[in-house]
């Protein structure tokens, strides 16, 4: 393997003499190695790409959704549209700090394709899980049965031992003392209130490694609520907040990211930040169910605000403090809504043709077929607003 990475970096382009180099080759020197480590980690992987019927389908929806029901910006916000290699059409408005910035995100989106993903791509793969139950001991012990085995999750991280994902590897002669990074996340805790969690982040290289850490602390946490089936993750934006003494975070504004004074507690690159939000929604949320999509390389993880050294706590006077980090929204699954609402004109068109058929009244089995259609309209009105509420 070492050989092979020895090849790849060994091109015409980078034998040269450092001291006949231009200049302009010299400073490109580490974005070329970067590509050829990208490449080599992307093509040594054994995991291939698994898209079912539906995952198509629903990835068609939304393109549809996204072309024709797209609003337009307003004030300054430009809008960026981008087209991951799994098919999906994306886009996400930015306000522009510094001139220029959001034309070196669109080039920077151009190259960031993956050439191959883990069987955890899209949201319907039934891949079977390893055999090795030793692999495995982590995530039994940390979810219920149903969330155990998560096959969107790139291959490793399921193949990870009794090491919690995220933390560092601390020794018995580690100081209590001992400074680490944080996530600050604030996950939705019922219907209206969010809760803080602060997930150490002192191992995560990788975007694949942060969206993998940021689901699972999704599914580890979320209470099952009455038709989570239809929930979806809709929105993850980056916010100030104030957190409480019982964890609880109320939402200050949104998007908002530390100021520059502030970079002795929190960082992220570049700071202060050239595009708000750093990274757009729709794209985060794309990543989040799908990590394998991601980059091998921290492109994104590093635009992320983390908490350095120690965790948020509450004022012990006041009882509260101010923080800055990311929001999990949660919204209709329009796609799952719109298959519900196919089987219900479905099953009111069978009703009405037995009917026709078996007592030889056209008008009257369509009739009670227009009859039942009217009332599953007003039970999804009902569903609807009761989840988006």
């Amino acid at each position: 393997m070492m050989n092979r990475i020895l090849t790849t970096t060994n091109s015409p382009m980078l034998a040269d003499s450092s001291d006949c180099m231009p200049f302009s080759l010299t400073q490109n020197r580490s974005v070329i190695l970067e590509k050829n480590v990208r490449f080599f980690v992307q093509e040594t992987s054994s995991d291939s790409l698994h898209i079912t019927w539906l995952d198509s389908l629903r990835i068609s929806f939304d393109n549809y959704i996204t072309s024709a029901h797209s609003k337009r910006t307003h004030g300054t916000a430009k809008r960026l549209h981008w087209t991951c290699s799994c098919g999906l059409q994306i886009h996400d408005d930015y306000t522009e700090l510094r001139a220029g910035a959001l034309d070196r995100l669109e080039k920077f989106l151009t190259n960031y394709k993956v050439q191959s993903r883990g069987p955890g791509d899209l949201e319907s793969n039934t891949s079977k899980p390893a055999s090795n139950k030793s692999s495995t001991n982590w995530f039994l012990s940390s979810y219920p049965r149903s969330k155990a085995f998560d096959f969107r999750l790139p291959s490793y991280w399921r193949r990870k031992d009794d090491i919690e994902p995220g933390k560092c590897s601390r020794t018995s002669q580690a100081s209590p003392e001992e400074k680490h990074n944080y996530l600050l996340t604030c996950l939705p805790f019922g219907r209206w209130v969010s809760k803080l969690y602060q997930p150490e982040i002192c191992t995560i290289t990788s975007d694949q490694d942060f969206f993998s850490l940021l689901r699972m602390l999704y599914c580890g946490n979320r209470r099952i609520l009455s038709l989570s089936w239809m929930r979806r993750v809709k929105g993850i934006h980056f916010v100030q907040f104030d957190i409480h003494r019982t964890e609880v975070a109320s939402i200050r504004s949104n998007p908002a990211l530390p100021p520059e004074d502030l970079t002795g507690q929190y960082q992220y690159d570049p700071m202060p930040a050239q595009l708000v939000p750093p990274v757009g929604s729709n794209m985060l949320v794309h990543f989040f169910e799908n990590p394998t999509h991601a980059s091998v390389l921290p492109d994104l993880y590093r635009r992320i605000p983390k908490k350095i050294a120690t965790k948020l706590t509450p004022c012990q006077v006041t009882g509260m403090s101010v923080g800055w980090g990311i929001q999990i929204v949660e919204g209709v699954d329009t796609f799952m809504f719109f298959l519900c609402g196919c089987a219900c004109f479905v099953v009111c068109l069978l009703v009405a043709v037995v009917w026709s058929v078996s007592k030889q009244d056209v008008q009257g089995g369509f009739g009670m077929g227009g009859f039942l259609l009217a009332f599953m309209i007003f039970c999804g009105s009902i569903v609807h607003s009761s989840l988006s509420s």
